[in-house]
């Protein structure tokens, strides 16, 4: 008599209201390479962390720059300071744990200032050639060309792709890294697409990627991203 496998349980962060379809996304996802999504939000925080064996940090709105010692911007910017100490509350446990962990777009920025790096709070501004990523066709179709350092885990994960088109969906960028962390994967303009563990012994499975594999589940390598993350969440 055959078993099947049981599907892991993967914690996915996100605000309270809104970000249903990169939600949506990410847990067709995990549930397409084996794995069980539940979400997580700030009013959602009372039950134990414990239960999941691995987990993807989404993306949405600005990391509030006081977390980086920065003060924000534009008056109008859009924060939410309650995601940010939960998501922080999680990143903090999956390091502890060394529970597999994926963090995208803002996620991955968040990562960064959690460990002490900091942000370009509008990109555009400071790093030249940055595209604008408000039309439909950027945030689903791979357009910016970054390549991915050779020796990187990420490169492994994803297909062992030196060169590698993204979507876009973001106008902040990495800046300063924060400790433990390295750049795996550069745009030619120098925009961070990617960041992950300087050490797999003290954390096997750490990544950050600046674009959004949930959106782009009709190739192998968004997949493989995710199926990478379910499979190290099974050891």
């Amino acid at each position: 008599m055959t078993h099947k496998k049981k599907r892991v349980l993967i914690g996915v962060t996100g605000p309270v209201k809104g970000g249903r379809v990169p939600w949506w996304c990410v847990k067709l996802g995990v549930w397409l390479v084996g794995g069980r999504a539940h979400r997580i939000t700030p009013e959602k925080q009372n039950h134990s962390l414990d239960q999941y064996e691995g987990f993807i940090i989404t993306g949405g709105s600005d990391v509030h720059p006081e977390l980086y010692g920065d003060v924000p911007m534009e008056a109008s910017a859009s924060y939410d300071r309650a995601r940010d100490k939960m998501e922080q509350q999680v990143i903090g446990y999956a390091i502890k744990h060394q529970s597999p962990i994926l963090c995208i777009c803002r996620g991955m920025q968040l990562l960064n200032v959690t460990l002490g790096g900091t942000l370009f709070q509008e990109a555009k501004d400071v790093l030249e050639g940055f595209l604008p990523n408000d039309s439909l066709i950027s945030k689903t179709i791979g357009r910016r060309d970054v390549t991915i350092k050779k020796d990187a885990h990420l490169f492994d994960l994803l297909g062992r792709y030196e060169h590698y088109r993204v979507n876009s969906i973001h106008h902040q960028a990495v800046n300063k890294l924060g400790a433990g962390l390295r750049v795996v994967a550069l745009e030619k303009n120098k925009v961070v697409q990617a960041i992950e563990q300087t050490d797999r012994k003290k954390h096997p499975f750490m990544i950050g990627v600046q674009w959004h594999p949930e959106l782009m589940l009709y190739t192998n390598s968004a997949r493989n991203l995710f199926r990478s993350l379910v499979q190290a969440a099974r050891t």
